[in-house]
């Protein structure tokens, strides 16, 4: 079991950067110099509300749309706040406010 000060320390390690943010655990707590197995630094995360995800890979943009995008950033170059004011804007991001 890890104390709460080791918990920190591994936590703290782990979003030090984005570097660390993609090593596995047993390698943020190597370089944290704790030493532990893989299921007790998973546990140790957890207990932390450190829960990691793998990144959603999203695909490269292709000539059509960057031909689309231009010709729309085109258009709209010239709107005033007014027109800008009435425009909706969405996307398909997903926010959780609050622990799940």
């Amino acid at each position: 079991m890890l104390t709460t000060i080791k918990r920190k320390r591994l936590i703290a390690k782990a979003t030090q950067n984005a570097y660390y943010r993609r090593m596995t655990l047993e390698e943020v707590a190597q370089h944290a110099g704790i030493q532990a197995c893989r299921r007790t630094l998973t546990k140790a995360f957890i207990l932390e509300g450190y829960h990691r995800r793998k990144a959603a890979e999203k695909p490269f943009l292709t000539p059509k749309h960057i031909t689309r995008r231009l010709k729309w950033a085109k258009y709209h170059r010239n709107w005033i706040f007014v027109q800008w004011r009435r425009v909706h804007w969405t996307d398909e991001a997903k926010f959780y406010i609050g622990m799940a």
